[in-house]
């Protein structure tokens, strides 16, 4: 899939159905934010949504509304993807939301260094899930959160009481990289609810620089030309 046109695109969203994607558009050269843009996974865009500011953008499980952050300041929102450009507030501050697979609680990394989940629709309920990590991502049966800390994962135990409300577990170590890092997601959850993320080289391999000398000759002999 290839984003026609001057952009950084930065992050990207699955549609609940798979079949699209979110993606936000940057202007690497004069650093502006164009909001997103759907489209089809051939490359064909679908609609733009014009949101100043807007990073970290999660559709919904309904397929009708999204969560996202301001970069500036890592106030949350919620609003429809298309029509009602109403934003409704989330309380707290944060980045990297994830909605639960029933579209009741949206988990994110809150700008005091934590992990974080408020109830959707607000509530003004904040329940601190882990005093460090970011970019969390809720199991497939909404059960378990996992999250990153830096080169490490962990998840937590979730559950949700009719009477005494959202309660977790103690964070529990899962594995440690080297892993890729990035600005939004670089790992995943998988169906049967394993994690999937991208492993870097090991740093030695990163601080070698190979030089091959005599390149032409050396593809004259191991390829020659055909007359």
């Amino acid at each position: 899939m290839v984003v026609e046109g001057n952009y950084r695109t930065f992050p990207a969203s699955w549609s609940p159905s798979g079949s699209e994607l979110l993606i936000g558009l940057w202007d690497p050269i004069q650093f502006l934010n164009h909001g997103a843009r759907m489209y089809t996974l051939s490359g064909v865009p679908l609609f733009d949504l014009p949101l100043r500011g807007v990073s970290y953008m999660t559709i919904a499980p309904n397929g009708k509304d999204l969560a996202f952050s301001d970069w500036r300041t890592g106030e949350l929102f919620l609003r429809a993807l298309r029509g009602d450009t109403t934003r409704t507030p989330i309380p707290g501050r944060g980045f990297a939301s994830s909605f639960s697979p029933d579209g009741r609680w949206l988990a994110y990394g809150s700008t005091d260094g934590g992990i974080a989940v408020s109830p959707v629709p607000p509530t003004g309920a904040v329940y601190q899930v882990a005093d460090r990590g970011q970019q969390p991502l809720w199991a497939p049966r909404g059960d378990r959160l996992m999250f990153r800390d830096g080169r490490r994962f962990f998840e937590v135990a979730v559950s949700v009481a009719r009477q005494g409300g959202f309660r977790v577990g103690a964070p529990r170590f899962v594995a440690e990289g080297p892993f890729v890092r990035t600005f939004a997601w670089n790992h995943s959850m998988a169906p049967d609810g394993r994690l999937a993320v991208v492993v870097a080289r090991p740093e030695a391999s990163l601080r070698e620089l190979v030089v091959v000398t005599g390149f032409a000759g050396e593809l004259a002999r191991v390829a020659p030309r055909r007359e």
